[in-house]
């Protein structure tokens, strides 16, 4: 089982499309994960 106390960076690079990102973060949501971060380069 993972705590959703776990701390989640998504680091995605400028061209990643923002669908993408959205798709991870709802992942990371579904599984009652809410600490997430989104790092850009």
């Amino acid at each position: 089982e993972i705590s959703n106390d776990i701390p989640v960076l998504i680091k995605a690079h400028n061209l990643t499309p923002l669908q993408t990102i959205t798709d991870v973060m709802d992942a990371c949501r579904l599984n009652g994960l809410s600490k997430i971060r989104i790092q850009s380069r």
